[in-house]
């Protein structure tokens, strides 16, 4: 779980300093763009919703009933970060998105047997 959200974090970072977006909060004509270096340009994706979502992801491919009572966690950290102004809609759902991704590479990589069905 720690290394999905370890992968989500690297590959949102990356992310993050190729499409310097502009968080609602910025009061700018240009939402795209901006100074690289500056967290006010680091909206897209989210990185709080990536991490959670590729945590939680990973425990819904191994225990979906635990997984599925935790899944409120990252709809709410996405929330959050919505309402505070810090991102947009599409920064949450492109992060959660990142963060499916990452959680199903992990999973694949690191148990592609399980689980083990006789048919």
């Amino acid at each position: 779980m720690v290394v999905a959200m370890a992968i989500a974090g690297v590959a949102g970072t990356v992310i993050k300093r190729t499409i310097p977006r502009a968080r609602p909060s910025v009061k700018s004509e240009l939402r795209w763009g901006g100074r690289r270096f500056s967290t006010k340009y680091h909206a897209f994706p989210s990185g709080h919703v990536a991490a959670s979502t590729a945590f939680f992801g990973v425990l819904i491919f191994a225990r979906r009933r635990v997984g599925l009572v935790c899944l409120p966690i990252p709809i709410l950290i996405g929330l959050s970060r919505m309402y505070l102004g810090a991102h947009y809609l599409s920064d949450v759902v492109c992060a959660a998105v990142l963060g499916i991704i990452c959680a199903a590479a992990v999973w694949r990589f690191f148990c592609p047997q399980w689980p083990v069905t006789d048919s």
